[in-house]
């Protein structure tokens, strides 16, 4: 769909709404768009105003209900009005004219333009004598909650950041529904009045890391704003001190702005969780959790720790489970944390938030597991022995110590007399049969004796391959 229109394309131009200084805006009381409901108006450029054209209309090429969400938060520009191919304004809808005003200017005069977001940063006194009036602690809140809502939708739904948008300046309202929104264009300084630029790469809204687009430097901004408009006094418009913010939030709130403004850039609040707190601040309806960030190591040893990092709004409890490991559950009302598992097989990694309006999972892709490595086998250098020489015998060999054993002649044994028998002492007298009574018996031949008795020569034997034997 073509973003362009040509000047001659508007219709005749309306009465006037407001006087900015980088454009005029005025009513269209003729045109109407297909896809824009409603009146639309005109933001003329002034002298020297013209620019390429701005690039949150890309954002509108997006046909479905995201552009109808993009429409609720404020009157986004629809199209780009081009003379000679070269923008001079900007199509908006009707709705741009609630976010104007009556101002008084410094030499008395009145004037009406945008009611821009930095009177929010305006001690109350100084506000009214601007004519400009002064929101209430609730409104305050308000407005930080749609101005947190406008950027969940540019970093959810569109892909984009504050600077992708080029806007140059936010305007709010007040009422019955006080919200905010990004004007292109459209918020300016009345005559200098406001003080220090709302532009987003200006020094007071610059993070730390430097002025590259990112939604982690929207959410340091997002921090920024929250603590100067809720504290609005002569310095909140530069303050960078969450302290000043102590006695308007709670201890959530005050967690919340301190991570946004001095925590590291990956650790800061995103929009929806702003959006979250803030809108239970003003008695909003609670919400299920929402996980917003889950990480795990893709790859483990089994019985070695294994960390899952997490990051929720509005939870209570994170439960971290996993095939054959036990679940962990852990307090989450920080709104991030770390919680070890052990892991014994390979599988996904389960992370669910909960509280007690429901509950919200994520499911990681499979994290491998491996087992512990082996023990590992060391070389030992070993010196090299020499081989053993081995004898070979032929078939039938026979040693010669055992034919020499064999060939020694065995002696008679020599065996003492036995005691004489009854038929051997026939015929003696009685004193030699006493006698023979009374003698002892011959003592049994030990075998230590009868080898002595035996001329038997041991043979001295030597083994060889030829072996001698030596008698």
């Amino acid at each position: 769909m073509n973003r362009d229109l040509a000047r001659d394309q508007l219709g005749s131009i309306g009465a006037l709404i407001g006087s900015e200084a980088g454009g005029t805006l005025y009513e269209l009381p003729e045109l109407r768009l297909p896809d824009v409901p409603g009146p639309l108006v005109y933001l003329e450029y002034g002298p020297g105003g013209g620019e390429p054209g701005p690039p949150v209309l890309v954002l509108r090429a997006t046909d479905g209900d995201r552009v109808g969400a993009l429409d609720a938060l404020g009157p986004w520009p629809v199209r780009r009005v081009v003379d000679s191919n070269w923008a001079c304004g900007l199509v908006l809808s009707r709705s741009a004219e609630a976010f104007c005003q009556a101002i008084v200017l410094p030499d008395g005069r009145r004037e009406r333009a945008g009611r821009d977001v930095r009177f929010l940063f305006l001690p109350p006194q100084q506000a009214q004598e601007l004519g400009i009036p002064a929101p209430s602690p609730a409104q305050r809140l308000a407005v930080c909650r749609d101005f947190a809502a406008t950027l969940r939708l540019l970093h959810e739904e569109f892909g984009a950041t504050l600077e992708a948008t080029g806007a140059t300046g936010m305007l709010f309202r007040v009422g019955a529904e006080p919200t905010v929104a990004l004007v292109n264009r459209v918020a300016v300084a009345a005559h200098g009045a406001i003080g220090p630029d709302l532009r987003f790469d200006a020094a007071q809204w610059c993070p730390p890391e430097g002025k590259s687009g990112s939604v982690a430097g929207d959410c340091y901004r997002l921090g920024l704003f929250v603590l100067r408009c809720l504290t609005a006094d002569e310095d909140c418009a530069t303050n960078k001190d969450p302290a000043a913010a102590e006695p308007v939030l709670d201890a959530s709130g005050m967690a919340l702005l301190r991570a946004a403004v001095e925590g590291p850039a990956d650790r800061r609040p995103s929009a929806d969780r702003w959006r979250r707190y803030l809108n239970r601040r003003l008695g909003g309806s609670a919400e299920a959790p929402r996980l917003t960030a889950v990480g795990v190591p893709r790859t483990a040893v089994t019985g070695d720790p294994v960390t899952v990092s997490w990051a929720a709004d509005d939870a209570e409890t994170v439960t971290v489970s996993a095939a054959g490991c036990l679940a962990q559950t852990e307090d989450a009302r920080s709104g991030t944390g770390r919680i070890v598992v052990y892991l014994t097989l390979t599988s996904r990694v389960t992370v669910v938030a909960r509280n007690q309006h429901g509950e919200d999972s994520v499911t990681t892709e499979p994290v491998a597991v491996f087992g512990p490595p082996a023990e590992p086998v060391l070389p030992v250098p070993m010196p090299a022995l020499p081989p053993l020489p081995i004898p070979v015998m032929p078939p039938g060999f026979v040693p010669d110590a055992i034919l020499t054993l064999s060939a020694v002649p065995i002696s008679s044994v020599v065996v003492p007399p036995a005691a004489p028998s009854p038929q051997t002492l026939a015929g003696t007298t009685p004193d030699d049969r006493r006698r023979a009574a009374v003698s002892p018996m011959p003592r049994p031949p030990r075998f230590e004796d009868t080898l002595l008795d035996c001329p038997v020569e041991v043979p001295s034997l030597v083994f060889g391959t030829d072996p001698e034997v030596t008698r």
